[in-house]
């Protein structure tokens, strides 16, 4: 409830300051500050203050991430201040002590990362769905000791919804059946496994095939085609599937299966350069026969196309004429992907997100892409065909929110122009860049402009 008293004094024409604001609005100016500030420094000012901070909303889109130098006992240190803490991540391994502080002072997590080499106990793993019962997301990695008695402890979280497993232990396959009969929540699931068999895969998408809505796959031993099982998911609306998984003999009738799933509307294919299907040039034309041409995903918002060596510039005709609903498309590490492929997908007229990393484009894309009026996001990364023409051309993409050149040869970039002509980009990425002019991107820095420069 607001402060009516709180807002007279607002409404006055005497000077007011931080401590005349409403309390709601203290809580939302209290969400944007650092969680370091909000530990150590804001309860310390006074009651009011302390309060606020406390709040479960204030909270809400705070995320914890220790650095590799925070030591075991900084990290317990700082989650004591933090009861209210909900979404936490751990990047390095850390010991026993830490671990069980997350249960002794965060019994209000949602958000629950473990980096892929983390040991965790079975023991550990049930006193966390006994505790931290609020728990939504949650990434482990699991090994031999664990991964069966473990998978059937976190199943007990009445709350899971996404769910993410790693698991390098290649000499038994992964155990599905206990997400299939337990995890009551689930809507998305990402495997990393080393071994999984169909039998499993085919049990857990039979069970879930009614609720399932994200599926993320990167196993290297299914042993067959995997897209026959996962075409039972009625309500699946986004696939990431790597294309180990779909099997060399069964290539072309597992992907023209992705024809009658509807309901995806986010679909990325992970070629994997290193992978089973670098040699085959075939695979190209049977993406384009089997699944998008004739309108077959026309269903589509996002796609995203990763390391693939064999492409063509066929697929983004097809892409483009079959899928005119695409919102975002993603083509990483494609190193054939040319110009004429940006002309093409420049005739999505709904077209906001485009990634073009990797790709052997010039400027002649940039000024192909002048005509997508919507794109907010590009990124042009490793790219380093683009001239000084393309650079200058970047400065009339007035929509633009995030740009990234990474690795790219900024020779004539200007940075002096960016808050005058591009004055919605809040995202600027130059790292490693060829050619940097740092006075310009100094005096960006120092003009106190919304743009985030990285």
């Amino acid at each position: 409830m607001v402060d009516v008293t709180t807002t007279l004094k607002m409404c006055s024409t005497e000077p007011c300051g931080i401590q005349d604001l409403p309390y709601e609005l203290l809580v939302e100016i209290f969400t944007y500050l650092e969680i370091d500030d909000l530990i150590n420094n804001i309860p310390n000012v006074c009651k009011r203050w302390r309060d606020a901070a406390n709040e479960t909303r204030t909270w809400r889109h705070l995320i914890f991430c220790p650095d590799i130098k925070q030591d075991n006992g900084a990290i317990v240190k700082s989650l004591k201040k933090m009861p209210k803490l909900q979404d936490l991540v751990l990047k390095y391994m850390v010991d026993n002590d830490a671990l069980y502080g997350i249960l002794d002072n965060c019994p209000l997590l949602r958000s629950l990362y473990f980096c892929s080499y983390q040991p965790l106990s079975c023991e550990y793993l049930r006193s966390l769905s006994l505790r931290c019962v609020h728990i939504e997301e949650l990434c482990l990695a699991l090994d031999h000791n664990n991964y069966k008695n473990g998978l059937e402890q976190i199943c007990q979280m009445p709350k899971l919804k996404r769910l993410t497993i790693v698991s390098e232990y290649d000499k038994l396959p992964l155990i599905l059946k206990p997400i299939a009969d337990g995890c009551r929540a689930l809507t998305s699931i990402d495997l990393k496994v080393a071994n999984l068999s169909s039998q499993e895969l085919a049990y857990l998408m039979e069970q879930k095939a009614g609720q399932l809505e994200k599926l993320s796959m990167k196993c290297w031993c299914v042993g067959e085609c995997a897209l026959p099982y996962i075409s039972v998911c009625r309500v699946l609306k986004e696939l990431d599937i790597e294309c180990d998984c779909v099997g060399k003999e069964n290539s072309a009738g597992g992907l023209v299966l992705l024809r009658h799933m509807k309901s995806i509307q986010s679909l990325t294919l992970n070629f994997l350069s290193d992978g089973t299907f670098d040699s085959d040039e075939e695979l190209e034309r049977k993406i384009i026969l089997n699944v998008f041409r004739d309108h077959g995903m026309s269903q589509l918002r996002e796609l995203k196309i990763i390391e693939m060596l064999n492409y063509k510039q066929e697929i983004a005709e097809t892409i483009a004429r079959y899928c005119p609903l695409l919102k975002s498309v993603h083509f990483v590490e494609v190193p054939a992907l040319t110009d004429d492929s940006v002309h093409s997908l420049s005739t999505l007229s709904q077209l906001e997100c485009l990634s073009l990393r990797g790709t052997a484009i010039t400027d002649d894309a940039i000024f192909y892409l002048h005509e997508c009026k919507k794109l907010n996001f590009l990124d042009l990364s490793l790219c380093p065909e683009i001239k000084e023409a393309g650079m200058k051309k970047l400065m009339e993409f007035s929509n633009l929110r995030i740009l990234m050149l990474d690795y790219c040869n900024i020779l004539g970039f200007p940075f002096g122009e960016i808050t005058s002509k591009l004055k919605h980009l809040r995202f600027l990425s130059v790292n490693n860049c060829m050619n940097m002019d740092w006075k310009g991107l100094s005096k960006l820095r120092s003009e106190g402009t919304l743009v985030r420069v990285r």
